[in-house]
């Protein structure tokens, strides 16, 4: 149990440095392309995880073996666990260059340097080093880039070669649902227009029941915001339907009841042979027993609460329907034809709904995922809103991935499917952001537009300076190459454009080689962690708690 006490100046920057190293020495091993992982294990009668995501196994993380040292290591937890869910990669770096900042800014504080004014330094710095790598960031250029980059974090080439076609394919707010197989597989699947959580309202509805899905073709669409009891309501629907003279119908409710899926399917035409075909249908008979009738599916919306609202919203504008219901305006069995959307294709399964409307690309679809867009850039990875917006905004741009990866272990599994997640949002961001030399090569750089004229910020300028280099460093050293200090000055000399490609231990052209990072990434990176060590540096005292209050949320 900790002893209650307060630790002040000297002392508190050691507890600091203790728990701060400890992290750092723990992810740093991680980094770069020939970096390891982290093994955990709870207990003994668990089975080991192996993370290489910094922020997970951070969070594994609840105390250190010295009380003196949690300090610290929870200052880089919380860290780390931020910087993982802002942008999503990143953490190990945010680690290194913490590390090298701290231990600088402390040894020249214990030499007289004010710690105020190393922070103004390194905040000062910090901007300047921003402004260099947004001016030095390049455009995507095609999905060999992406898939390079991918590869900096998977280090699958099959797995980074799709998703660097399927980032590239789908745009900078591509939604890609991620599956788990249960054995070795790989597998993209494309599907145009919106997507939504929802899932068909009875089996007898699937047009294709060994898939167990249903495919309609050009049709009309109810939007019925309530539960779907009363059969009147459902009469109303179709009697609006054949007014519009509609090719097929769908009916989307929050839920249905047996008698009206009794009614519907009683209504209900299965869809033609290659009814999509309209030359194939030349020659073929309508059926007389299915003259007055059309194909219908009914679904139910999984959605809940605020975001079932937004997703019928979303719809309506896509399709041009007028959303019913009893508390919205307009009931059910009051709905005309003019109520009804427009769909030019739709499927939907047990749990997906997949579909093509004829708004798709209407400038104010157009307009509202720009709005949507701008939220989401000013919106965090860790906020419950992001994954909504995050899915309106791919919905209404047009487009949803299907990512099924597989592997024997339940471990590596998660790891697959962990690892694709983080390289879809670093894709995302890469193609806003554009992309510069990676593997560290940008931060050495970046060390030119440091301003040194200004004699009171020079001194926390000069640390970050070197801090800058800590993280191609660190990847030489996992690389077991030595004369760090030597291959660096190579990278600057060799201008710009030049990265060092710890495989062969030469340096390259970045943009050639495809060793690229995320500008985008590598600021939020670089901020938190000036940020959070200038916390660390100006930090006079400790106060250690008898009982301190344990949490498992890493901030």
């Amino acid at each position: 149990m900790p002893v209650p006490r307060i630790v002040s100046k000297l002392q508190a920057y050691q507890h600091l440095s203790s728990g701060i190293n400890a992290i750092a020495d723990l992810l740093g091993p991680t980094l770069g392309p020939v970096g390891g992982v982290v093994a955990h294990q709870q207990d003994v009668g668990r089975k080991t995880e192996l993370l290489d995501d910094s922020a997970t196994a951070v969070r594994r993380i609840i105390q250190m073996h010295d009380p003196d040292s949690d300090v610290g290591a929870m200052f880089m937890r919380a860290m780390i666990w931020q910087i993982g869910q802002e942008v999503g990669d990143g953490g190990t770096v945010a680690a290194v260059l913490a590390r090298a900042i701290f231990n600088e800014s402390a040894r020249l504080t214990a030499a007289g340097f004010s710690p105020v004014a190393l922070a103004q330094g390194l905040q000062a710095g910090c901007e300047e080093v921003v402004q260099y790598l947004r001016t030095a960031a390049v455009p995507i250029g095609d999905e060999d880039e992406l898939a390079a980059l991918a590869r900096s974090i998977i280090e699958d080439p099959d797995l980074a070669q799709v998703m660097g076609e399927m980032s590239y394919l789908l745009g900078p707010d591509a939604h890609i649902n991620v599956h788990k197989f249960v054995a070795p597989y790989l597998q993209q699947f494309y599907h145009p227009g919106g997507h939504y959580k929802a899932q068909i309202a009875s089996m007898h509805f699937y047009t294709d029941k060994a898939r167990r899905k249903a495919v309609l073709p050009t049709g009309r669409i109810a939007l019925v915001d309530k539960n779907l009891d009363d059969p009147v309501d459902i009469i109303a629907i179709l009697q609006a339907a054949h007014a519009a003279q509609a090719g097929s119908l769908t009916i989307l409710a929050n839920n249905f009841s047996d008698q009206t899926i009794g009614l519907l399917m009683a209504n209900n035409r299965p869809p033609r042979l290659n009814e999509f075909d309209e030359s194939a249908l030349e020659d073929q008979e309508p059926d007389p027993k299915h003259k007055d009738k059309l194909p219908i599916v009914a679904i139910q919306m999984k959605f809940v609460g605020e975001e079932r609202v937004l997703a019928y919203q979303d719809l309506a504008l896509l399709t041009g329907a007028t959303t019913v219901g009893n508390d919205i305006g307009k009931a059910a069995e009051d709905i005309a034809p003019a109520d009804l959307g427009d769909v030019n294709r739709l499927e939907v399964d047990t749990d997906s709904l997949y579909l093509l409307a004829k708004n798709q690309f209407d400038p104010t679809v157009r307009q509202k995922a720009a709005e949507l867009r701008r939220r989401l850039a000013e919106t965090a990875m860790d906020d419950d809103n992001w994954e909504i917006l995050v899915r309106r905004v791919s919905t209404l741009s047009g487009g949803v991935g299907q990512l099924k990866i597989g592997a024997n272990s339940k471990v590596e599994r998660e790891l697959l499917a962990d690892l694709a997640k983080r390289t879809i949002r670093v894709l995302s961001k890469a193609q806003s952001s554009g992309v510069v030399p990676g593997a560290g090569a940008s931060l050495v750089h970046a060390c030119i537009a440091l301003d040194m004229s200004d004699a009171k910020l020079a001194p926390g300028k000069r640390v970050l300076a070197a801090a800058l280099c800590a993280p191609m460093e660190q990847i030489m050293a996992n690389s077991y190459i030595e004369n760090a200090g030597v291959h660096i000055q190579r990278v600057r000399d060799a201008g710009p454009q030049a990265a060092f490609d710890a495989y062969s231990g030469e340096v390259k052209d970045a943009f050639e080689a495809a060793i690229l990072d995320v500008p985008d990434i590598l600021i939020d990176v670089m901020r938190t962690a000036v940020s959070n060590s200038v916390m660390a540096i100006t930090t006079d005292a400790i106060v250690y708690h008898k009982k301190p209050e344990q949490s498992f949320t890493p901030y």
